[in-house]
């Protein structure tokens, strides 16, 4: 598999529109329901992934009550990077 970084600063297309998750799994040649997000940002991150069909996580190490993500999400919240390498073994 190819590994690439995509910037919205390289496609004119800011997080949480829909093109620049798009242009990620085009150029991955996946759907959303086969991809991951992983973001720190309720609205940029998680909310884009979610309106892409892209599964979010939200990793937050550090957050307050005002950064919650609403009830209606559906999410995985990892608060370090061994979360994230414990649910990707399973």
């Amino acid at each position: 598999m190819e590994e690439f970084i995509i910037s919205s600063a390289d496609y004119v297309f800011p997080k949480p529109k829909q093109h620049i998750f798009n242009i990620a799994l085009k150029k991955a040649g996946i759907s959303g329901r086969e991809a991951w997000h992983i973001g720190d940002d309720v609205i940029c991150d998680l909310q884009g992934a979610i309106t892409t069909g892209i599964y979010p996580v939200w990793y937050k190490p550090y957050y307050s009550e005002r950064d919650l993500p609403t009830e209606d999400m559906i999410y995985f919240k990892a608060e370090n990077w061994q979360d994230i390498k414990d649910i990707l073994s399973k």
